[in-house]
């Protein structure tokens, strides 16, 4: 919860319509002593690497035309979150 609330607060601090799977991954991969830092790190991945291509993404995010209003969790987001609690429930 506390990653989909950075995620949230990154896309509304750039003026995006959505919170989508980007905005989470990298507010997972601000979390360096977390678990999914450890997990990128452990296999091999170069983290700093990752958070650049990750940002590249995020800046190419639909922004609001005008007045910024509060993002809305994009479908995608929104059934990746869905999959993963039916996953854990199994």
């Amino acid at each position: 919860a506390d990653a989909l609330q950075k995620g949230f607060q990154l896309a509304r601090s750039k003026g995006h319509a959505q919170c989508t799977e980007n905005h989470l991954l990298h507010a997972f991969l601000q979390d360096t002593r977390g678990y999914f830092a450890s997990l990128v790190t452990s296999c091999g991945c170069d983290g700093p690497a990752l958070v650049s291509q990750v940002e590249a993404a995020i800046g190419k995010t639909a922004t609001f035309a005008g007045e910024p209003q509060e993002p809305a969790l994009s479908s995608s987001l929104e059934n990746l979150i869905r999959s993963a609690g039916r996953a854990a429930k199994e």
